[in-house]
């Protein structure tokens, strides 16, 4: 059995929701740029200000198989208002540390926020 909400509940719900998202997150989006030689380089600039929560997240076993080439780094799961423009490839910083999107979660219905994996740069 599916729990259908209407409109105007999931729209109740998504507000709530926004206000346990405490932070704040920059969204940093890529440039590419190719020389005359053909070498091309990526500048990063900003996209967006949203709320946002961060989370410590500890991978599965498969996951940890999957990203073996990732030990020691620090994994979180970060949540932001449902409709926040996140796209693969982005950073965001959130209290002046910079995390690269690892997953974006867009496979659900329903949506109330949006999730993604990300891991902190430099360390």
């Amino acid at each position: 059995m599916s729990l259908m909400l209407s409109a105007a509940e999931l729209a109740d719900l998504r507000a709530e929701v926004r206000g346990l998202l405490p932070d704040t997150a920059v969204i940093s989006r890529a440039t590419t740029t190719t020389n005359s030689s053909g070498a091309w380089s990526e500048t990063y600039s900003a996209a967006g200000t949203v709320v946002c929560r961060l989370d410590p997240f500890r991978m599965t076993t498969g996951e940890q198989v999957i990203a073996a080439q990732e030990r020691g780094r620090a994994w979180y799961q970060l949540s932001v208002p449902w409709d926040a423009d996140l796209r693969d490839g982005d950073r965001v910083t959130v209290s002046s540390v910079t995390y690269e999107l690892v997953q974006v979660h867009d496979d659900h219905s329903q949506r109330i926020v949006r999730r993604a994996i990300v891991s902190k740069l430099g360390g």
